[in-house]
């Protein structure tokens, strides 16, 4: 079975090359102190929500919150291949905690000013005939099925850029009998900027007939790939353009022709 993950989207959409590398060729990839963290926010927000919908209560344990991000930043350091920046000094496991901790705090804060879902942290699946299935976890589901996504990033998050993720978690919560009467998806952002790390509710528009789109092209190019693997290149082109076209970030950068000559 094939899975195409909706938060694999944003790769394809920088590079068709890159995504294809990794989700049909099974080349190995990295984590970083960005996803790291990232990752940590969201133990924390899962385990303040997970507490409220059994006692249907926001009474926050911030503390048991920060516990379960540094467990989470811990075990992820000690199990995955985990790549810090190094040209930034700043990048230490130490500072990954410590800006994990200070995000889950900003997120609690945040929390605040949202409602009690009915589930969080929940993996959906769907299959979608000829061997695929779109499966991923999605965020943050509210009580009117509304999908929320946590993003953490290094400046306010611009809700445009995740409209393709989020239209395919609500596609997929919808064929596993979860509808939404919103028009719009919910954005829980935690920004680390260099002041300080503040938390924002944002909001993106649907946009369902890019999201269809988009899963129909990535199905129908991954199966012509698999019939004939020298199309690649004519499938799942390479973008030299994209900021994510460095050694740092993208596991085919040694081997892509597209970029030997800036070597």
């Amino acid at each position: 079975m094939h899975r195409i993950r909706p938060s694999s989207l944003s790769s394809y959409l920088h590079c068709p090359r890159r995504y294809a590398e990794v989700a049909i060729n099974k080349l190995p990839s990295w984590g970083s102190f960005q996803t790291v963290r990232g990752t940590g926010v969201h133990a924390g927000a899962e385990s303040i929500w997970t507490e409220a919908i059994a006692k249907d209560s926001k009474a926050f344990n911030l503390s048991t919150a920060q516990d379960a991000a540094r467990d989470k930043v811990k075990k992820t350091l000690e199990s995955e291949d985990i790549r810090f920046d190094k040209d930034d000094f700043t990048q230490t496991p130490d500072s990954l905690i410590d800006d994990t901790v200070s995000g889950v705090k900003s997120y609690v804060s945040l929390a605040d000013s949202i409602e009690i879902p009915q589930m969080v942290e929940k993996f959906l699946s769907f299959d979608i005939g000829d061997d695929f299935e779109i499966a991923g976890t999605v965020d943050f589901i509210a009580k009117d099925g509304t999908i929320s996504d946590i993003k953490t990033s290094s400046k306010k998050s611009t809700p445009q850029q995740h409209i393709a993720q989020l239209g395919v978690y609500r596609r997929l919560a919808q064929l596993n009998g979860i509808e939404s009467p919103s028009k719009s998806f919910g954005i829980q952002n935690i920004a680390f900027t260099s002041k300080a790390v503040t938390g924002y509710l944002l909001e993106a528009k649907h946009d369902m007939n890019m999201v269809s789109y988009l899963v129909d092209q990535i199905k129908t190019r991954t199966q012509l790939v698999l019939q004939n693997e020298l199309e690649i290149d004519l499938y799942f082109p390479t973008n030299p353009s994209s900021y994510l076209c460095a050694e740092k970030y993208c596991p085919f950068w040694a081997q892509c022709d597209a970029v030997k000559g800036r070597r």
